[in-house]
């Protein structure tokens, strides 16, 4: 909360038209703040503390004939979440990802201390459960452990220890530390989350928007990137009505739905049953054409074999630390096609010789193309080629 102090005429509102015409020049211009201010409506975060007959105020830039001092209190909503954290933590989170109502955050170590504080103002402002990734991705199915610091129940002087909350048909797990040490300037009324080590849910299920279309997403069993709807957009543009779109790794859909909806036949495949499971519920809840599509939850190399007979328009292969692997199982397909598969490499290789290494398959620079940094020292990258 802060309080400001602004140089303004009093006016009522029948006054305004000629107050502006004398002053248009001379009007203060605030970032989030009118420069009229009307004391019968509510703004968000702004409160008129000067008592005045009148109706409106017009701020000024300086002291003028007949101007007040006018005292305005900005209180916590006038504030995003990052200007708030930047009050506590000297380089705050400067990003996250949304999935349906689920922020995902990857918090690095020097903001592990204050994640309490963090996820609740988050949530103030997205009104979104707030979870923090632990550890990496590494596991075959591409999710990953996370902890939840952030959500509408989460009261920490009301909480007396309890390690089980039922919430929202979800159970959440507390664990307490057995010593608490207070960072630096944190806020007196989240004292009591510092007790907390780690709270963890049972099962965490969102529906995310996307190209007109409703995916549901289990973020605990399966692999969603809201980065990549860019990416996804751009390889839209390149199918036609009437193609056949082939998804190795298709997960929960992101990209079998908009094809689907574009008017491609799909075939596609998972290993996960999870990631399956919420692509059919998908495919139902956006009322789409069943009959254009094939789900397979199967390993991608029995997948390819089992549907190498049929034409494919497009390959689309999204596993990035093994697309580049299954390459060599497109060549049983016969027709003209093309590929699309998105791989990982690391600083220190030179990104076609990379893919060689990998392949036995030199490609030229210009079917090479970055996609985006996934940390300091890797990246991703998209492989593209037409086979004739």
């Amino acid at each position: 909360m802060k309080i400001i102090v602004v140089d303004a005429v009093a006016v009522n509102k029948d006054q305004i038209k000629d107050v502006l015409f004398k002053f248009n020049k001379k009007l203060l211009k605030m970032n989030k703040i009118p420069s009229i201010l009307d004391k019968g409506k509510k703004y968000n975060g702004i409160e008129i503390i000067t008592k005045t007959d009148t109706t409106h105020f017009i701020l000024l830039k300086s002291p003028e004939e007949d101007s007040i001092k006018l005292e305005i209190k900005l209180t916590y909503d006038f504030y995003t979440s990052h200007e708030i954290l930047s009050h506590y933590l000297p380089t705050p989170p400067s990003s996250f990802e949304t999935v349906g109502n689920v922020v995902h955050m990857n918090l690095r170590e020097e903001h592990l201390p204050y994640k309490y504080l963090i996820g609740k103002v988050i949530h103030d402002k997205t009104s979104c459960i707030v979870i923090n990734k632990l550890g990496n991705i590494n596991n075959t199915f591409r999710n990953f452990e996370f902890e939840v610091i952030g959500d509408n129940w989460i009261d920490f002087d009301a909480l007396k220890e309890q390690q089980i909350v039922f919430h929202e048909e979800r159970t959440f797990r507390i664990a307490y530390k057995s010593n608490v040490v207070v960072p630096e300037k944190y806020p007196e009324e989240l004292i009591n989350s510092l007790k907390i080590k780690e709270i963890t849910v049972d099962s965490l299920e969102t529906v995310h928007f996307e190209c007109g279309l409703r995916f549901i997403v289990d973020i605990k069993n399966c692999y969603w990137c809201s980065k990549l709807q860019g990416e996804r957009q751009r390889l839209l543009q390149d199918l036609k009505e009437g193609e056949v779109f082939c998804d190795l790794f298709c997960g929960v859909g992101p990209m079998v739905l908009p094809a689907l909806k574009k008017g491609c036949t799909v075939v596609c495949n998972d290993l996960n049953p999870n990631a399956v499971d919420c692509l059919k519920r998908s495919l139902k809840k956006n009322k789409l054409d069943a009959s254009k599509v094939d789900v397979y939850n199967l390993d991608a190399k029995e997948f390819l074999e089992i549907i190498k007979e049929r034409k494919v328009d497009h390959f689309f292969l999204n596993l990035p630390e093994h697309s580049l692997e299954h390459l060599q199982y497109l060549k049983q397909f016969k027709g003209n096609y093309k590929v699309h598969c998105y791989f990982f490499c690391n600083d220190n290789f030179d990104v076609v010789d990379f893919v060689y290494q990998t392949t036995g398959v030199k490609y030229k620079n210009n079917q090479i193309s970055l996609v985006r940094k996934v940390s300091p020292s890797k990246n991703m990258y998209k492989l593209t080629y037409v086979n004739n």
